[in-house]
This record gives C-alpha cells, sequence and structure tokens, in this order.
C-alpha cells in the first residue's frame, strides 16, 4: 500500500511517500518545520513526531500542521513611571506594538535596561521572549539669583542651584548698602513676589530665575523712592494718608539748607493702609560750581580738562517725612541718607549696536547707555575748540521716542528707567547735510549735561570723545 504525506505549508515532511506490505509498520515519518514555525499535528489529531502507522492495511494520506511560532513581549518599569501595553504576544519575525514609558508627576523617562532611549519603543523581527524595563529618573532644575544690575548690590549663598522636583533651594541673601536697598525678590515660571530675605523657595517644581530688586540710595530727576511703612516709627499699620517726603541738602554754591519736596506717585485709599508708598524726586540741582565752568569755557579750556581739575562729585541729602498715623498723631522722621549722582556712561555703541571703537559718519545713530540720565532728555553737544581758542559746541537732537516709560508708566517719555537708574539715549552724530568744522579735525567731545552734572565714562572718569568723517 502506498502512504502518503502532506504539509500543509510552513514546514516539510519525509518520506513522502513510501509502500508498505500489508499488515506491516510504515517506517519513521518525521516533520519538519520552517524557521519560525512549529509541529502542531497530523489530520487526525495525532502529535506524534516522527509518525509510524502501524498494520498498514489500506493506501493512507497523513498531512502535517504547522503554525507560526509567538513570543511574549513584556516591559516593567523600576518605579516612579508606567508602561503600557505591558505584555503582548507577537509572531515570529513581527514587530511588537508600541511600547510608552510614561514618568510620573516630577519624573521623566531616561532608558530602556539595554540602553535604548526610544519612547515610544518598537522592538522590530521578534524571534524569542523579551522582557524590558523602563529607567525613569527624577527631574532636576536649576535656579538661578541674581541682582537686577543695581551697583553695589550683591547676594549670599549658592547663586546657581540644582533642586530635585518638589525640594527646597538653599537661602540666599539679597546685600544693599549705603547707596542701595533692598525691595523685594521677584522671578518666573509663577514665583510670587515677595520681601522675604533671606530667600528659600520651597517646593520647586520648574527651571526658575529669581532676581532681587534694590533701589537706589543714588537718586536723579525722575528717580522712584519707595518708603515703607514698617521703616517709619509709629506707623505699623501702614499708610492711611499720603505722607509728604522731602529732602534737606545745602546746593553747591550756597551756606543754607534748602528743602525740596518730592512728587507724590503713590494713591492711598485711607480704608486700606498701605505698605508702602511712591514719590518721584523732580528737582534739578547742578553738582558742580556752573560759572567756574562757563568761565574756563570762555577762556578757551574744554570741559574735559576742567574736569580734571574739578571732578563732579555724589551729593548726600537726608531724606525726610511728615505723616499722621491712623489716630491723626502727627509723624516726623528722617528716612537716612540719599545720594544725588551725576550721569554716567557705561556703552557707547554704532548704529550696529557694537562697541564704538572707531570713526563714524554724519548721520549715523549713536547709542549711549549708562545710569543717572534723568527723565527728562539731556542737552547733548559735540564740545571742540575752534582756530581762534575758543570752545565751541554743537547740539545735537536725542531721538525721540525715548528709550523708557515715565515714573507714572507712560512709554517714551524717559532716558532712564524710574527705579534701577539705567539710562539710554539715542542721537544723530550730525546730519549729513550740515559741514564737519574744518578746526575740529573730525573729533569731538561728548558732552551730556542733564543739570545734575557733565556724565563721563564710568570705567576711565574722563569725558568720552567721538571722531566724524564727512
Amino acid at each position: 500500500f502506498i502512504i502518503t504525506a502532506n504539509s500543509n505549508g510552513n514546514g516539510t515532511v519525509s518520506p513522502e511517500t513510501q509502500t508498505v506490505d500489508y499488515g506491516n509498520d510504515s517506517t519513521a515519518i518525521t516533520a519538519t518545520p520552517d524557521i519560525g514555525y512549529h509541529f502542531v499535528q497530523w489530520d487526525n489529531g495525532s502529535t506524534d513526531n516522527p509518525r509510524t502507522i502501524k498494520n498498514v492495511r489500506a493506501d493512507t494520506t497523513i498531512t502535517a500542521t504547522f503554525e507560526i511560532d509567538t513570543f511574549i513581549i513584556t516591559a516593567n518599569s523600576n518605579g516612579n513611571g508606567t508602561v503600557s501595553p505591558e505584555t503582548q504576544t507577537v509572531d515570529y519575525g513581527n514587530d511588537s506594538a508600541a511600547i510608552t514609558a510614561t514618568p510620573d508627576i516630577g519624573y521623566h523617562f531616561v532608558k530602556w535596561n539595554d540602553n535604548n532611549t526610544d519612547n515610544p519603543r518598537t522592538i522590530t523581527n521578534v524571534t524569542e521572549n523579551k522582557t524590558i524595563l523602563a529607567d525613569f529618573a527624577i527631574n532636576t532644575y536649576t535656579v538661578d539669583f541674581k541682582t537686577d544690575g543695581t551697583e553695589g548690590a550683591s547676594l549670599e549663598g549658592e547663586l546657581s542651584q540644582l533642586v530635585e522636583y518638589g525640594s527646597d533651594c538653599t537661602a540666599v541673601k539679597a546685600v544693599g548698602n549705603e547707596q542701595v536697598t533692598f525691595i523685594n525678590w521677584t522671578g518666573t515660571n509663577g514665583f510670587k513676589t515677595t520681601e522675604e530675605n533671606p530667600l528659600t523657595i520651597t517646593n520647586i517644581t520648574s527651571d526658575m530665575v529669581i532676581t532681587a530688586n534694590f533701589s537706589h540710595q543714588i537718586v536723579t530727576a525722575g528717580s522712584i523712592i519707595t518708603v515703607y511703612a514698617k521703616d517709619v516709627p509709629g506707623l505699623n499699620e501702614g499708610f492711611t494718608k499720603a505722607p509728604k517726603l522731602y529732602g534737606e541738602l545745602i546746593p553747591i554754591g550756597s551756606s543754607k539748607v534748602k528743602k525740596y519736596n518730592l512728587n507724590k506717585l503713590s494713591k492711598i485709599d485711607k480704608n486700606t493702609p498701605a505698605e508702602f508708598f511712591q514719590a518721584i524726586w523732580k528737582k534739578q540741582i547742578y553738582l558742580f560750581d556752573t560759572k567756574s565752568l562757563k568761565n574756563a569755557n570762555k577762556s578757551g579750556t574744554l570741559t574735559s580738562v576742567w574736569l580734571q581739575n574739578n571732578p563732579i562729585k555724589n551729593q548726600q541729602f537726608d531724606l525726610k517725612i511728615k505723616t499722621k498715623n491712623s489716630t491723626g498723631e502727627k509723624i516726623e522722621a528722617d528716612l537716612g541718607i540719599k545720594i544725588l549722582s551725576p550721569p554716567l556712561i557705561t556703552e557707547i555703541l554704532n548704529a550696529n549696536g557694537e562697541e564704538l571703537n572707531s570713526a563714524i559718519s554724519k548721520g549715523d545713530i549713536i547709542t549711549v547707555k549708562g545710569l543717572y540720565f534723568g527723565q527728562k532728555a539731556p542737552k547733548i553737544s559735540l564740545e571742540y575748540i575752534d582756530a581762534k581758542g575758543k570752545v565751541k559746541r554743537l547740539k545735537l537732537k536725542i531721538l525721540k521716542p525715548l528709550e523708557y516709560p515715565d515714573a507714572k508708566g507712560k512709554e517714551g517719555k524717559s532716558c532712564m528707567d524710574s527705579i534701577t537708574s539705567e539710562s539710554k539715549i539715542k542721537f544723530e552724530a550730525l546730519s549729513e547735510s550740515k559741514t564737519l568744522p574744518e578746526d575740529s579735525g573730525g573729533v569731538f567731545d561728548l558732552i551730556i549735561d542733564n543739570k545734575f552734572g557733565i556724565a563721563i565714562d564710568k570705567s576711565s572718569g574722563k569725558i568720552p570723545n567721538i571722531k566724524i568723517m564727512e
């Protein structure tokens, strides 16, 4: 009799045919699966492999059934996050479904245990069972502390800190001096303004930049002066009435103390005591002998030369307050010393925003940055000596709008930030229609006069000069 062995595909049988005498047994028939498949059974349900057909009495045909191999892909987490799906079955040679690692709040996915960093991740060409482990780590955030740039202000403590999610940073202290006073902290990413000092930020959940803001003891026209009720003896409950703020000083050339009132800025609601009050210093007071400079110029002495022998100095004044507390009791107090300062130049930039260190052309736009320029635009001119030995000045116009809002918040109305005293002006270096004075040689002293003083370079202590080409 003929014994025939077949396959349903995905494998082979051997021998495929054989002749067997009546009553005898066949030789063993072996079913061999292809790679990635396995033998399941013969068509009669037998799972013997190899298989021998016994006591053959008729022609017989058998068929081997093969099925594809399947594998288990298992995904686990080291904690602090989840994976999905956690298990899946994948046919031989196929790719798994994407596996996503999702960190808990405050954590982030790092990698799988085989150093793969894909997320979601697909395991390709699966040929065996596989277990992968997602590694999560706690988030860390950078908290940077800085001052607002106020000269003389400083910070104590670790100024750049790496902090884990939900943890606290270490304390940082804002430090002023006789010229600047700490006001408050401001910051990014939801930080709430506070006067706490030293400052410890708790439960950190993002990168943050924290700025310590200071109030200048140095003031000029347009500077905002802030007075806190807690600093006024007898006024612990807060301001219920706008106080009178004034400064007392002896002006240059005088022997008498003069009183200068500050302009009120804050509005006070008598029913809601205010923690602080703000006012503006508006009085322009020359800090040098203007007659002496005028006479020197008339005699052919440049302002820059005169200043070498007559440096303009800061002048102190006493800040005082008059007010009443909630019971009507009169309060008069000395709030300490403030300082009037002449303007200082920190940078001179060309039209490209680069440091000015070479000659410029007529019509170029020049930017001057500095401190204490004041709210109103200062007088600006180019000074030189003509062929007759006389001091001459070419008047320039400051470009508008101005760079800052004024103390009341009106944009383009001030040359200076009322809080920080940071200052900036722009001007045209002579219009192209004007002819350069031949006797100037194209070199001029830059005179910036804000009715307090003549601006000098903060680094060199001298009036800067610029060179202009036709």
